[in-house]
């Protein structure tokens, strides 16, 4: 006898403002009980005039906190790059929004980048990483205008997390010898160099002069990690946060945005500080010369608080975040559709059997 998903009946047991979450089997093995629905996300842009959402009919996300990034606006401000999907049976894929106009496209249909993505500073090509039928990761190569397909950049060993400096050159993660470390490398794949001996666990980003590569990395001489900032000329040392930290720079480099993550990797639980620099620093103006909790940056002149996992833009009001919609909310684009809780039962009646 068949027992196809098609003659599994469900019955839906609440209804409302409520979010319903988990799986049960009932003791008996007839039924079981479980959440069903669709989470939606969505992405907002933060400027002079408030807060807009992007217009993606859709779920749409930015890179995760744990992912490397310099910048997902554009040089002149104007797009803005971003994951997402228009429904569930839909992969995840790259897009970008004219922020002017409010149009929507995808950049590369039938490309699923794995974590991280980086544009030029020129907005000309775009480089990602992807898993490959091994499942291994490996650095990709696209050209905005899409006039010619992405470019795969085969390595024996995995790269990801790429990011491309100002001056167009390619900073990414190399796995060697079971241990991560950063690499250079131009766009048509020649001179690649490792930037620094010290091995790291992820690349950040890299600072707007593209003199510095911040990583998340042990701390010499001590067991906990921290995030510290490598030199690209001769791989010198300067430490951000004693603790972890995302660390991100607006475009133009006049701010530091510094954020510590809560109880979970939820962007919702992040805490941003947005930290004004003095002309010609790279860092905040910190007497023990690193980060070592919130309390070391709410004194600082100008510093702005925000309780979200921001991505800035050019300045200390430009800046994009994402959140998960609720049932409650009224949103332009991207209904939420609210998880519910509901009751399935076996054609069987024998999902699980209880012992005896």
């Amino acid at each position: 006898m068949e027992t196809g998903i098609s003659q599994w009946r469900t019955e839906q047991l609440t209804f409302g403002p409520t979010e319903q979450e988990g799986i049960a089997v009932a003791s008996d093995g007839h039924f079981l009980l479980t959440s069903v629905g669709l989470k939606i996300r969505t992405v907002w842009v933060h400027d002079h005039s408030g807060d807009h959402q992007v217009a993606l009919n859709g779920s749409a996300v930015l890179m995760g906190g744990l992912s490397s990034s310099r910048a997902i606006f554009s040089a002149d401000g104007t797009k803005l790059f971003f994951f997402g999907s228009r429904n569930s049976d839909e992969k995840r894929e790259l897009w970008q929004a004219d922020l002017g106009s409010g149009q929507v496209e995808r950049i590369l249909p039938g490309f699923s980048p794995a974590h991280s993505f980086g544009i030029s500073p020129d907005d000309r090509q775009l480089v990602f990483d992807s898993y490959d039928a091994n499942d291994t990761l490996h650095l990709w190569l696209a050209w905005l205008d899409r006039y010619s397909p992405p470019e795969y950049c085969i390595r024996s060993w995995a790269e990801g997390s790429p990011v491309f400096g100002p001056g167009g050159d390619i900073y990414y993660e190399g796995q060697t010898d079971e241990k991560v470390y950063l690499y250079r490398r131009s766009p048509s794949g020649s001179d690649i160099v490792r930037v620094t001996p010290h091995s790291i666990v992820r690349l950040e980003t890299i600072s707007p002069d593209g003199k510095w590569l911040v990583a998340e990395a042990a701390i010499e001489g001590e067991t906990k990690r921290g995030v510290q900032a490598f030199k690209v000329a001769d791989g010198s040392i300067k430490r951000i946060c004693y603790v972890l930290c995302l660390a991100r720079w607006a475009t133009q480099g006049r701010f530091m945005f510094v954020a510590f993550p809560g109880n979970t990797m939820a962007a919702s639980s992040y805490k941003t500080f947005i930290i004004p620099l003095h002309h010609g620093s790279v860092c905040p103006d910190l007497r023990r010369g690193g980060i070592k909790s919130e309390q070391d940056l709410m004194g600082l002149n100008g510093v702005k608080i925000v309780n979200d996992l921001l991505h800035p833009g050019s300045d200390n009001v430009s800046y994009a975040f994402d959140r998960a919609s609720r049932p409650s909310e009224h949103l332009p684009y991207s209904h939420s559709l609210r998880s519910e809780l509901c009751r399935t039962y076996s054609p069987t009646s024998d999902i699980v059997r209880p012992r005896t």
